[in-house]
């Protein structure tokens, strides 16, 4: 047992390399979602944020591909110090990055590194495990990549508790700096070298000495056994040397497109896309956020356990093959009930419903880890001649990361689209190689790498008598050295290496199986032959007919890369709009467009503008009309010039000011007139956007889509629309429509009321058929921080005082996607503030408790944070300063407050 307590130890530490994997590949999921990285990043857009994944799979990728040449060349242990290097400097570049760059250039780095470590790992661990214990030794690999999965949940969690800063992100980056240093010290001091490439290297005293290292366990007849047969096997595959791809797929097709394969299989599964959109699919539960994080942590902890279970238990025990067919059984039928509950408790209230929702992922991560990724990378490497492992298993994995690009990518869409239809998509992929597994995946268990050669029909060299006098001197004397001593008894235990041993020759007598009945002759070729298309006739017949599943499932994959994306959305088709007459709401709208572009916002932008501005571009000198060319320049609006509609439905000219036709127009009304678009989205330039609202304009179809106007006084029995905010399908018929009304209003009103505003006209038309858009988080009012009775905003107005929410003012910032300055009679905020209105107007500071002495100004806070950062905005970026500050009485007294 001594061997075998040795050799775990190694593969745990070899483990290092796939939790990196794992944990870099998890972490970077919740770094990016901090507000503090956000921030600290200079809002960087969707483009730059999806970068971040991107470029890391890229990398991966490239450090598998990097395997295919340099793996064999370096040999496992410097190959992967190469990589501990890489992924060290990766990791801190990460960690101290000040910028966007610097962190890109960390990301690549890293993934570079744990994109080669993941692929030679699992090569390593098996060339140095026992065939008895090869399942354990080598599924150490996966358990490595979910504990790192595992690690990164929690971690990801727990620092989101962290004070607001640059630590809630750095922290768990550079939590994983050490581990690549632990790993080179382990690989520069006792772990072994792999004997197999030794021996392929022409090393074989030093491979005899690993080899007696790492197998302790076996008495010395059998290591001379195991020992001779690996030499002979791989000195047989050097005589015939494989070094192009073309002959690895026209001679050692079978082995290596199952390896290609099993790769391929456990991206197709959908786990990645499960793994990275949880959130997501938890959210369309109605699920909480804290509760959300919190499932995620006990879904990486599932999987680790899950993983770790079977890999002790079933691996050597029941066997690969069984386990990948129970895998993928076992995801068909788990995806089918997981879509079938989310399509049926997605809207639902009922708790008991989601929870069985959420019991179908949670089978998912059990039969996944449990079954497939315990099982995968190992029998991805040990189904490979020693000569092609390297190359085949870079190729491998490569596909894997490529696979997870595609899939993982249109993820979102999917499941903004399809919802969880996308789950069939992935049903039949597992499908599909559930079939190929059943008649062309072979057992691998308990066999010798050697050995599995001839489970798919390639020839096993046979030892004799003389090939064993041969090395049994030199076995003797390393034997002795190495104090490799056993009992007689144990020679003979039950389910020994020699009583399992059925495939070989010792002494005079030859162990049964046909495959082993060759003459000494028949192997004895010349050295360094190369095959050839005129040597295929050697090579198992059964390779034809096996390749066609793989030629098919290839032409599968390339048309589906090749579909088009018919789940993608256009967002040409959308549009954010807004109007401008006048100095002031010009600026508002540049503002107004400059967070859009900033918040990462996908959907076009639209200025309706005063038409004169065109014609004072010409000089240059019109600071409306310059601003209006800066922001088609720097942020794509696109401008249509419009003229003013009156109260009366009429067009009209712009007074040279614009200030006085702008509380009497209704031209807001001219965004449906853009037909070009399928929706827009109409904004009150009087505004502050906190967050883009591009999911808006994939809401259900309507007419017209709006918030209500909870600080009025209620109508029949509910708040009417308003109109600071309108989700529009265009329609000049409906334009039409409403500038009739508005005429026939005109005509009928007494002097005292003749004008009707574009809110009374809207919620006359559609008051009653319009979509309601929830004025949380879509119409939060500056004066509502000034209020004392919060429950109209919270929605519960009506709700005895024990069920309503708690008004927490930061809480209720977070959540607002738009905040419009509204705070009557103070003036808008492109006006100083008179200092008498503040003290008069502000909100009061209010007490923390009933019995507390202590008060909270955080109301009061906010709300001057907001007009401040929309006068500092308006000065940064229109380089205008607030109007002069209006004498405090006299403004009551005209605006009739008094």
């Amino acid at each position: 047992m001594a061997g075998d307590w040795y050799t775990f130890g190694v593969a745990l530490f070899a483990a290092i390399g796939t939790f990196l994997f794992g944990f870099d590949t998890g972490i970077a999921t919740t770094t990016i979602a901090h507000e503090s990285w956000i921030e600290y990043m200079g809002h960087p857009s969707e483009g730059l944020t999806g970068a971040v994944v991107a470029v890391y799979i890229a990398g991966e990728a490239c450090g598998a591909l990097t395997q295919t040449f340099l793996g064999d060349r370096l040999g496992r242990i410097r190959f992967m110090q190469m990589m501990c290097v890489v992924v060290t400097i990766g990791t801190v570049i990460q960690t101290a990055a000040v910028n966007m760059g610097m962190f890109l250039a960390g990301r690549a780095l890293a993934g570079y590194a744990v994109g080669g470590l993941v692929g030679t790992v699992p090569i390593y661990l098996s060339e140095i495990s026992s065939p008895h214990q090869r399942g354990l030794i080598g599924g150490i690999s996966g358990c490595g990549i979910s504990f790192g999965t595992m690690a990164s949940n929690w971690v990801g969690m727990a620092c989101g508790y962290a004070p607001y800063g640059a630590t809630q992100w750095r922290l768990p980056l550079g939590i994983q700096i050490p581990w690549g240093i632990i790993l080179f010290i382990g690989l520069a001091t006792f772990m072994p070298n792999s004997p197999r490439l030794l021996i392929r290297k022409g090393k074989i005293e030093p491979a005899r000495e690993e080899f007696l290292k790492i197998r302790r366990d076996l008495q010395s007849h059998e290591a001379l056994e195991e020992f001779a047969l690996m030499h002979a096997q791989i000195e047989y595959e050097m005589e015939r040397e494989i070094t192009s791809y073309s002959e690895i797929f026209k001679l050692f097709r079978h082995r290596a497109l199952v390896s290609i394969a099993v790769q391929t299989m456990t991206s197709l599964t959908g786990v990645n896309v499960i793994q990275y959109y949880q959130t997501i699919l938890y959210k369309s539960l109605g699920i909480d956020q804290k509760t959300i994080l919190a499932l995620a942590g006990v879904y990486g902890t599932i999987a680790f356990l899950s993983n770790a279970l079977t890999t002790r238990f079933l691996t050597d025990q029941w066997g690969r093959r069984k386990m990948i067919l129970t895998g993928l059984a076992g995801i068909i039928v788990i995806e089918i009930y997981a879509a079938v509950m989310q399509l049926e408790f997605q809207n639902s209230d009922n708790r008991i419903g989601k929870g069985f929702a959420v019991l179908g992922i949670y089978l998912f991560v059990v039969t996944y880890y449990g079954m497939l990724n315990s099982t995968t990378w190992l029998y991805g490497a040990e189904v490979l001649p020693m000569a092609l492992r390297s190359k085949v298993m870079g190729l491998a994995a490569a596909s894997h990361f490529i696979v997870n690009v595609g899939i993982t990518e249109a993820g979102p869409s999917a499941f903004a689209n399809i919802k969880q239809n996308y789950y069939y998509v992935f049903v039949g992929c597992t499908a599909f190689f559930l079939t190929i597994a059943w008649f062309y995946f072979p057992e691998t268990r308990h066999k010798t790498l050697e050995e599995v050669a001839a489970a798919f029909g390639d020839r096993v060299v046979s030892l004799t008598d003389r090939d064993l006098v041969a090395e049994q001197t030199v076995f003797e004397e390393k034997v002795a050295m190495s104090h490799v001593e056993k009992s007689d008894a144990d020679a003979d235990r039950p389910g020994s290496q020699m009583s399992r041993r059925t495939t070989h020759q010792y002494g005079q007598q030859r162990m049964p199986g046909d495959i082993w009945d060759k003459s000494e002759d028949d192997w004895g070729m010349p050295v360094n032959r190369r095959i050839t298309s005129k040597d295929f006739s050697i090579w198992s017949p059964r390779r034809h007919r096996r390749s066609w599943p793989y030629l098919g499932f290839g032409l599968l994959v390339l048309i589906w890369w090749m579909w088009p994306a018919s789940t993608a959305v256009d967002w040409s088709r959308y549009a954010y709009v807004t109007y401008a007459t006048n100095d002031a709401n010009m600026c508002n709208a540049f503002m107004m467009f400059e967070s859009l572009h900033r918040l990462g916002s996908k959907a076009d932008r639209v200025l309706l503008h005063n038409p004169q501005w065109i014609d004072r571009a010409q000089g240059g000198m019109d600071r409306n009309a310059q601003l209006m060319s800066l922001a088609a320049k720097r942020y794509n609006v696109k401008l249509r010039p419009a003229r003013l509609l009156d109260e009366r439905g009429e067009h009209t000219e712009v007074t040279s000011d614009g200030i006085s036709t702008w509380d009497t127009s209704v031209t807001k009304l001219r965004a449906f007139e853009l037909t070009e678009y399928d929706r827009v989205l109409h904004i009150d330039s009087d505004s502050t956007i906190l967050q883009h609202m591009d999911e808006l304009f994939l809401a259900p179809k309507a007419p017209i889509a709006m918030p209500r106007a909870y600080w009025t006084d209620e109508v029949v029995g509910r708040w009417p629309l308003t109109s600071l905010m309108m989700l529009i399908e265009p329609n000049p018929l409906e334009l039409r429509g409403m500038l009739d009304t508005l005429r026939s209003w005109w005509m009928d009103q007494s002097p005292d009321k003749t004008h009707g505003y574009d809110m009374e006209l809207l919620n006359q038309r559609f008051g009653a058929s319009a979509m309601v858009l929830p004025h949380r988080p879509y119409a939060l009012l500056t004066s509502e921080f000034r209020n004392t009775d919060h429950s109209a905003y919270l929605g519960t107005i009506n709700a005895p005082a024990p069920m309503r929410h708690k008004w927490d003012p930061d809480a209720v910032l977070k959540e607002a996607k738009l905040v419009h300055f509204s705070d009557w009679p103070l003036p808008k905020p492109w006006v100083m503030w008179p200092h008498d209105a503040v003290t008069e107007i502000q909100p009061n500071c209010t007490k923390m408790g009933s019995d507390s002495y202590q008060y909270s100004c955080r109301e009061r806070e906010i709300w001057k944070d907001l007009y401040n950062d929309f006068r500092k905005r308006r000065k940064d970026h229109c380089r205008l300063l607030s109007a002069t500050a209006p004498n405090w009485p006299s403004w009551k007294k005209t605006v009739g407050a008094e």
